[in-house]
């Protein structure tokens, strides 16, 4: 049999009250609820009450248990997720609203519980990351944020932006990681105002852009943390909150790689790469801090500072810490490197991009590099990709329609891009998407239309398969 409602198979007796009832949707089954009757020498007498029940087993008294029952899930999962008192209270006014008093018992009520309460925090500008939220129910997360969603879309609300900061100081200050925790309280705030700087860099340099934020909250912590001497592994971070090992290594690697793009500014920018950085990384903050302190050049204009210029006060200040030795084992000039000793001068937490800030703010500062968002970067790549195929195919066609011409040296000189090298590409060497283009350009496909990539649009528009 199947549910008159929901048409599900999940249909179970009550005890109680013997009727048939969904499992899922809660909805008692019609011409399923036959009463028995004790009859004596005058007819009906009463209905037999079970040992240990009151009541005849109405749908009414199905619904309160089935709301009762609703509501102590409510309080454990709220409970799981520090969501007390008002908040609580708020989760179940919300559900109540939504289900129309009907509340529920089924596999997806958990999950609604969750979703209901991550919107509550959200809209207290409060951090609930979702992967936390989805291990303490053991749901997927994909399913949850398709919950979340609904839930905002029903109830007609808009969330606030998300502030990766608050999220950050959240994991920062909760932290159960043992090497966070035996630190001192002046190097926890210090470790704290540098985690909240590289985090609005990398909101300017568009590292959070389209991307789950909590990886490069992992990433950003563990960099800071091995930064000040405190050895973290990301392995530990990533399971503490929530989030995939492979994301937060790439997160952490393309920091670094931002960082490298930095130091090129210094003079000695052209020594340092993703293996160095961590050492010449105090240097690298000295100098984005102080970046994001220079006043702006109308306003330094105004105060008619004398024409100095900025930049070269930075560099000579870096070179006074940084410069050359004499080794005195070996007996030969070297270059001093960074002792982690030596380095409580190089932060001083003075710049407004150790604070939380609005994204206007941020991207007005000015800490030394800017950068287009990957995914911009990325899809010039794949146009330009694109483009050289196009252009491929077209010498191929025109090949083939007039032997007579000679397009050999032109093929052979063509290359396509392959991340981020140019590979020779070998005559012959074609594969299905030249084909597909080929296939477009015999049709009269518009080169610019084909440079999009949906290949399969423009075939069911202009090929008949």
């Amino acid at each position: 049999m199947s549910c008159t409602s929901c048409w599900s198979k999940s249909l179970t007796h009550d005890d109680i009250s013997g009727n048939l009832i969904c499992a899922s949707c809660g909805t008692v089954q019609s011409f399923d609820n036959f009463d028995p009757q004790t009859y004596g020498r005058d007819g009906p007498i009463g209905t037999y009450i079970h040992v240990g029940s009151a009541g005849t087993g109405s749908v009414l008294n199905y619904k309160d248990k089935k709301v009762y029952e609703s509501k102590k899930l409510i309080d454990e999962y709220t409970y799981k997720l520090n969501l007390t008192g008002q908040r609580s209270v708020d989760v179940k006014n919300m559900i109540n609203k939504i289900t129309e008093g009907e509340f529920g018992l089924g596999e997806w009520f958990p999950i609604l519980i969750g979703a209901c309460g991550y919107v509550i925090m959200r809209m207290e500008n409060k951090s609930l990351p979702l992967g936390e939220v989805a291990s303490v129910l053991n749901c997927d997360v994909h399913e949850l944020g398709r919950m979340v969603t609904r839930v905002v879309e029903f109830l007609n609300l808009k969330l606030p932006e998300f502030d990766i900061v608050i999220m950050f100081e959240k994991v920062f200050s909760n932290s159960k990681l043992s090497k966070l925790v035996e630190l001192e309280r002046d190097k926890l705030e210090q470790m704290r105002q540098q985690g909240v700087f590289l985090l609005n860099c990398a909101v300017k340099w568009f590292l959070t852009t389209g991307r789950r934020p909590m990886p490069l909250v992992a990433a950003v912590l563990v960099f800071v943390a091995e930064l000040n001497g405190v050895g973290l592994r990301i392995e530990d971070v990533a399971k503490e909150v929530h989030c995939v090992l492979g994301t937060c290594r790439k997160r952490y690697s393309e920091l670094l790689e931002a960082l490298v793009k930095v130091a090129q500014a210094l003079p000695w920018g052209k020594d340092v790469n993703v293996k160095n950085i961590v050492k010449n990384a105090p240097f690298v903050m000295r100098y984005m801090e102080l970046k994001s302190r220079e006043k702006k050049k109308e306003d330094r204009e105004g105060l008619k500072c004398g024409g100095v210029d900025f930049d070269d006060v930075v560099r000579e200040c870096l070179e006074k810490d940084f410069e050359y030795g004499i080794d005195e084992d070996k007996g030969r000039k070297r270059r001093r490197g960074f002792e982690r000793s030596a380095c409580r001068e190089w932060w001083n937490g003075k710049s407004e991009m150790s604070q939380k800030l609005m994204l206007k703010k941020i991207l007005e500062k000015d800490v030394g590099l800017d950068v287009m968002p990957p995914s911009f970067v990325n899809g010039c790549m794949a146009n330009e990709k694109r483009r050289a195929k196009i252009n491929s195919a077209k010498v191929r066609i025109n090949k083939i329609m007039d032997p007579s011409r000679d397009n050999d040296n032109v093929a052979s000189s063509e290359c396509v891009l392959s991340g981020k090298r140019k590979k020779r590409k070998r005559i012959g060497e074609i594969d299905w998407e030249d084909f597909i283009i080929e296939m477009l350009l015999l049709h009269q496909v518009k080169e610019e239309d084909i440079e999009t990539g949906h290949y399969n649009t423009l075939l069911a528009l202009h090929v008949q398969l």
